[in-house]
């Protein structure tokens, strides 16, 4: 979804706290934590 919209890694953070189509995608409920835009960078 990132490369899809061409968003940034806290731009795509973003997005995915704030819009129900990417939280439905990745199957996220609302009282799930998102991994910050370091995340995947940190593993």
């Amino acid at each position: 979804m990132q490369r899809y919209y061409n968003l940034s890694d806290e731009q795509c953070e973003f997005q995915i706290k704030v819009c129900f189509s990417f939280m439905d995608f990745l199957d996220i409920k609302l009282n799930n934590k998102v991994p910050n835009e370091k995340y995947y960078l940190d593993i």
